[in-house]
């Protein structure tokens, strides 16, 4: 509208100079100096309307653009915050599915094992091992899934405590040696025996992160072996340069550019997910968990002669080892399982079913709560030998059950052995805080469960000998 004004008027004092210049030719109007400049007037003051008109019109284009771009980067904004807010409830979503999915694996897997027990066949037994074997894989699927979206969300940090480097290594070996004896592969493990033993740093992830790279090296060799050397600089100033080398004799590849081989869900072959399976992270979460620790990650590789990675990593050297753990007692049995009672306090029946009935294979006594508050009453009227709590129980979870049975009387040296599911990185600081003597993580494995069960309780005094209030 307002441009329309300035053409108007342009054009009115064009068209008036130019008939007052007109009128005065023809003698109806003197011949004075307005009449005679009058058309020269009238087209400079219409050249100056018209610029007004140009520069007003572009002024609101601008705005116009102004108030676009506005628009556009509250919308971008809202979209943006609306697909955080998505990808956060995905992320709430995959670490509940995942879960989820671990309660009735930590059954399938714990019956399993309980299997393994009782006399089989040739053939049942081959059944046997074909269904542990594809829990395991699932379970390790879901730990993957679970330790993405934590690593997504940002709620993992790494811990700083005393470790043993030759524990972590036979952990790796116990895990993945008979996985490389079924494929027919040579599993080798090389640790420099000048390395000090005790070092202070995270050890669960960084055995996470080499879980990843032993996986992947038995999952793409056929033939040959795989192997994990580990060796180290001399110690200096309180800290000890470390390096892991994973080697095998597999498929090998070419490595791509810019470091595609780290991302998640990369697949250097589409048809690699139908041969090999998994879910293209592995990588990807091992240099996460590299990092995480201040550590790097780097390989080499030919496509059919087999890769290398490397993990760089510096380490704090303790300067005095205090076990964060009660120290587990060691020496011979002072008395037999059916001598002592176990308490069992699980929410879910299921996980209650199956640890119960390692119990029971192990010749112990059992008894069952539900939750925390069940727990606590039936120990103040029965006298309990060990306690096997759950972590993650509604009414009261297994942290405040543990404080609240610590402060009751005879019971500050009850063995309580956390059973916990790692779904939350924190779960064994917090552990450790409530006053528990030992952990497990779900699912619960009849050795392990055995191994600890002697120490705690065969090697200690019954309860009918400690004073219950």
């Amino acid at each position: 509208m307002r441009v329309a004004r300035y053409f108007i008027i342009a054009w009115s004092t064009f068209l008036i100079g130019g008939a007052i210049n007109t009128l005065m030719v023809l003698g109806y109007l003197p011949n004075v100096f307005l009449t005679m400049y009058a058309s020269q007037i009238g087209s400079a003051l219409e050249v100056g309307l018209l610029s007004l008109a140009l520069a007003d019109r572009i002024n609101a284009m601008k705005e116009e653009r102004t108030r676009i771009l506005q628009d556009t980067g509250r919308k971008l904004e809202a979209l943006n915050q609306e697909l955080a807010n998505s990808n956060r409830l995905k992320d709430e979503f995959l670490a509940t599915v995942t879960h989820e999915l671990r309660t009735p694996m930590n059954g399938v897997i714990g019956s399993l094992e309980l299997m393994q027990t009782l006399p089989m066949d040739d053939e049942l037994q081959q059944y046997q091992r074909t269904a542990a074997g594809s829990a395991r894989d699932m379970m390790r699927l879901v730990n993957d899934i679970l330790a993405m979206t934590e690593l997504q969300a940002g709620k993992l940090y790494p811990r700083r405590e005393p470790f043993s480097l030759r524990g972590l290594v036979d952990s790796l070996r116990v895990q993945f040696a008979s996985r490389a004896e079924e494929k027919g592969l040579v599993f080798e493990l090389g640790l420099d025996p000048r390395l000090p033993d005790t070092l202070e740093g995270d050890a669960g992830k960084l055995g996470q992160a080499l879980g990843y790279l032993l996986d992947n090296a038995i999952k793409f060799t056929s033939r040959g072996g795989v192997s994990l050397k580990v060796s180290g600089q001399t110690p200096a100033e309180g800290s000890l340069a470390l390096s892991f080398e994973v080697t095998d004799t597999g498929i090998g590849f070419a490595s791509p550019p810019d470091g595609l081989i780290y991302r998640r869900f990369y697949q250097l072959d589409g048809s690699m997910t139908r041969e090999y399976g998994g879910l293209g992270i592995g990588l990807a979460l091992s240099q996460q968990l590299v990092e995480l620790l201040g550590g790097s990650l780097t390989h080499r590789s030919l496509p059919g002669h087999g890769s290398t990675f490397s993990l760089d990593l510096v380490l704090r050297l303790p300067a005095q080892v205090q076990a964060e753990l009660a120290r587990r007692p060691e020496g011979p049995a002072r008395r037999r399982p059916e001598q002592c009672t176990v308490l069992v306090v699980e929410d879910n029946a299921i996980n209650q079913l199956v640890t119960r009935g390692m119990l029971l294979k192990l010749g112990y006594r059992v008894c069952t709560a539900d939750n925390g508050a069940e727990a606590l009453e039936r120990i103040r009227r029965e006298p309990i030998d060990a306690v096997l709590l759950d972590c993650q129980m509604p009414v009261m979870d297994g942290f405040a059950t543990c404080r609240a049975l610590r402060a009751m009387p005879g019971c500050a040296d009850l063995p309580v052995l956390a059973v916990t599911a790692h779904s939350h990185s924190g779960d064994r600081e917090r552990c450790l805080a409530a006053g528990m003597s030992d952990y497990m993580a779900k699912p619960v494995k009849f050795e392990e469960l055995r191994a600890m069960l002697h120490a705690w309780l065969l090697c200690r005094p019954l309860a009918s000998e400690r004073t219950h209030g």
